[in-house]
C-alpha cells in the first residue's frame, strides 16, 4: 500500500479505537521518516502505541506496501496481544512467525476468514477492500455500529468491487476511511 494509503490506516486504526492524540508525538523514531513529514506525529503515535514498529533496521517504510500480515498485527497489537491458543486452520501460518497469532486472533474473533478457507496469504498486500472488511470487522468486534453506509453506486468502478467487500466499503466511505480518487 502506498503511503497514503498507509496514514489512512493508521489514522483509521486510531478512530476506531478512539486514541488518537494529533501531534502528541512530535516526530517518527525512524530514519525514514523525517520530522517534517507530515504524518511523523501520527507514525511515532502509532510506534510509541506499540501498534507498529517498523520494517527493521530503524525503517518504517512509509511508501511500503502494507500486508495481511502486518494490519492484523496492528488490530491484535492493539487489543493488547491477548494470548491464543495455536490451531493450523490456515497451512500457510506456521506457529512462531511474527504473525503468527495475530492471524490465529484475528480469525477467531471474526475479523478475517482467510483468503480460502484453508489460506491466510500472510505476505500478499493489502487491498483496499481487504482493509475495508478487517476495520468493519474490527468495529463490529468492538460493538461499533457498522450499519450506516455512504452510496458507493456513484463511484465508476463500484462493480468491481468484491460482493463480501460492499457492505464494508460502503460503511468505511461514509466515515470518510476510505475515499474516491
Amino acid at each position: 500500500m502506498k503511503f497514503r494509503k498507509l496514514l489512512s490506516l493508521v489514522l483509521a486504526l486510531a478512530m476506531l479505537t478512539g486514541i488518537l492524540s494529533v501531534g502528541a508525538i512530535a516526530a517518527a523514531p525512524y530514519t525514514d521518516v523525517s520530522s517534517g513529514r507530515w504524518s511523523a506525529g501520527d507514525i511515532a503515535y502509532a510506534s510509541e502505541m506499540g501498534y507498529m514498529d517498523g520494517v527493521g533496521d530503524g525503517r518504517f517504510n512509509p511508501e511500503g506496501t502494507m500486508e495481511r500480515a502486518m494490519i492484523v498485527t496492528v488490530l491484535y497489537r492493539m487489543e493488547g496481544k491477548e494470548p491464543v491458543n495455536f490451531l493450523a486452520k490456515f497451512k500457510d501460518v506456521p506457529a512462531g512467525q511474527w504473525y503468527s497469532d495475530a492471524v490465529i486472533w484475528a480469525s477467531s474473533k471474526g475479523i478475517t476468514n482467510g483468503a480460502t478457507a484453508t489460506t491466510f496469504e500472510p505476505n500478499s498486500p493489502l487491498t483496499r477492500e481487504q482493509m475495508a472488511t478487517f476495520f468493519a470487522r474490527y468495529a463490529e468486534y468492538k460493538r461499533l455500529n457498522t450499519d450506516l453506509g455512504a452510496d458507493i453506486t456513484v463511484y465508476k468502478d463500484y462493480g468491481k468491487i468484491s460482493s463480501y467487500a460492499v457492505g464494508a466499503m460502503s460503511w468505511a466511505n461514509r466515515y470518510g476511511i476510505i475515499n474516491g480518487d
